[in-house]
């Protein structure tokens, strides 16, 4: 021990339980609000868990992951890349105001429950919704319905149009997701996500 020195990683400063958000699921359902029947998943939805790198899958059940590399493309952005994203994961639609996982669960309340159960168990709030978020039939007068208050920085689907690219757990463990929005789509809050990602790295 004498003389050698002490190397302290990033990843040494995170959270312990932080870790289980980067592996591949169990399938255990964490419960946030009995009341209401809100639950996600912890950690990465994966096609095979016993290969060298676990490809990503989009689920139906609210998944919620931390990308270590997270590569955007919408309207107004051509592979953009943020690191350490935390992420609510599914499928999704609209029905009428109200934005829903496919298994039917609020998308707002299910982010604003898994807020609470964050800040007591010292886990990140959800800062990128990857989930559709529009009718099958398009709105006549064209109107997109903001869902997260203007004070929350957090990024948020339009269209109904995303796709995965590269989606993969890498032989480093890493976790690395590629999702694209359509030409004419954006994904809300984006910018102000590459914001906050520049004064957290500053």
């Amino acid at each position: 021990m004498d003389g050698e020195p002490i190397v302290i990683e990033e990843k040494d400063l995170q959270p312990k339980n932080l870790e289980k958000l980067r592996k591949p699921t169990t399938g255990e359902k964490q419960v946030l609000d009995l009341s209401m029947g809100l639950y996600v998943l912890l950690g990465v939805p994966v096609k095979d868990a016993s290969v060298p790198e676990p490809q990503i899958e989009i689920p139906n059940e609210p998944h919620v992951l931390f990308v270590d590399e997270l590569h955007v493309t919408d309207k107004n952005h051509r592979d953009l890349v943020l690191s350490d994203v935390p992420i609510i994961f599914a499928h999704g639609r609209r029905a009428g105001e109200t934005w829903q996982f496919a298994n039917g669960q609020s998308v707002v309340e299910t982010v604003k429950a898994w807020g609470m159960y964050a800040g007591i168990n010292n886990l990140p709030a959800i800062e990128f919704v990857v989930a559709c978020n529009e009718e099958n039939q398009s709105n006549p007068m064209g109107i997109k319905i903001k869902d997260f208050e203007k004070n929350k920085v957090i990024a948020q689907a339009v269209g109904n149009s995303l796709s995965l690219g590269v989606a993969k757990i890498d032989g480093n463990g890493r976790v690395i997701l590629e999702v694209i929005e359509s030409r004419n789509e954006e994904i809300w809050g984006l910018e102000e996500l590459k914001l906050l990602k520049q004064i957290e790295i500053n």
